[in-house]
């Protein structure tokens, strides 16, 4: 088992809780008038929370393949970034290409205006130019329509 692997897992969770457990017991028997961590801190979270938390579960099952070629020195970066992450290289490149997905489609949503922009945009809602009269006439004739039906 690699040590990214081993340090995602329960074990190393409730190893890493029973050592933070008699850390403080050696220090509350040599310091006994300083208060424990979790008077201070508070729950020590990083030894407490679940894996699913930290990594969740594929929500779903996996059908596509997806290949790409890639340089040597960039496949180093995202092996080392995944490691970090305690996720396989297969895991990390779908989770960043999910999240650089979804910042691209967000960004095709989203009307950046500057700031002179922004003040024309809301002076036209708030003052609007008045109807052309082919506008006028269109609006007539469908006032007409929608009474005469």
């Amino acid at each position: 088992m690699r040590w990214t692997s081993w340090i995602s897992s329960r074990n190393c969770r409730q190893s890493l809780s029973t050592a933070l457990d008699e850390l403080q017991l050696v220090c509350w028997q040599i310091l006994p008038n300083v208060p424990p961590a979790s008077a201070l801190y508070g729950e020590l979270t990083y030894a407490s929370v679940p894996a699913e938390t930290i990594m969740p579960a594929p929500t779903s099952a996996r059908t596509s393949r997806v290949q790409a070629r890639i340089a040597p020195d960039a496949l180093a970066l995202v092996r080392r970034a995944a490691e970090l992450q305690g996720r396989s290289i297969s895991d990390f490149l779908v989770a960043a290409a999910l999240k650089d997905a979804q910042r691209t489609i967000e960004d095709a949503h989203l009307i950046r205006l500057s700031a002179n922009e922004q003040q024309r945009f809301v002076e036209m809602l708030l003052n609007p130019p008045p109807l052309a009269p082919a506008v006028k006439r269109a609006l007539e004739a469908r006032k007409r329509r929608i009474a005469g039906a």
